[in-house]
């Protein structure tokens, strides 16, 4: 064998050598990084927010907050989407969530939507209510509204004063509706006791003089 054809050779070597040890190389990196970015993604995922939310002592703002925090993250809601929370059902009671605004195309509603569904649970978010224009600010927070109502509970189950969902929430037949400071009992109890009694005293006998 000649010297050219023995440089070659050592040449060959050296160069399968490199080849094999890139490929037994740490490949893996990209894969690391890229497990890493998913999990935190996981952990701040919609549900997890909605979870948190749910379980915070200081529920009616955090709430509000987060529902908020997910209409401001769509360009067309966040301008057209007003939202209020409120608590209902007495003690411990539920949450409402009012909604006011608009909603356009075939995808905006279901957004809307599917921010919303995320906090509608059991002893959270047991109703929201889509009311009209100008109904909110509400003044006072806890006067009655109507609107489209749509409740977590499976039908024919309603929303209790305890925060679940069952058929009879014990006889109460208005127990989850919110306090309305306003009585709305009319003391006028129609007493209109008439004092015309028709005893027309004065006497319309003509005097024919």
């Amino acid at each position: 064998m000649t010297n050219e054809s023995k440089r070659l050779l050592a040449s060959l070597l050296a160069f399968g050598a490199v080849l094999l040890a890139l490929a037994c190389g740490p490949g893996n990196t990209n894969q690391t990084q890229n497990n890493s970015a998913n999990q935190t993604v996981k952990e701040t995922t919609p549900a997890a927010m909605s979870e948190s939310a749910c379980d915070d002592t200081d529920l009616i703002a955090k709430v509000k907050e987060r529902i908020e925090t997910r209409i401001g993250g769509d360009n067309q809601l966040k301008t057209r989407v007003k939202v209020e929370v409120r608590k209902a059902g007495g003690s411990p009671g539920y949450l409402e969530v009012l909604v006011e605004g608009k909603a356009g195309g075939k995808d905006e509603l279901k957004d809307l939507g599917d921010i919303v569904k995320d906090f509608m649970k059991n002893k959270c978010v047991l109703k929201v209510i889509f009311v009209p224009q100008g109904t909110l600010p509400l003044n006072p927070p806890n006067r009655l509204v109507e609107g489209f109502e749509w409740v977590a509970c499976e039908w024919p189950k309603q929303p209790c004063p305890n925060g679940e969902c069952h058929e009879n929430c014990g006889g109460s037949a208005n127990a989850n509706v919110p306090v309305n400071g306003g009585s709305n009992s009319n003391t006028n109890s129609n007493s209109n006791t008439n004092p015309n009694s028709n005893s027309n005293g004065n006497s319309s006998s003509p005097s024919n003089k």
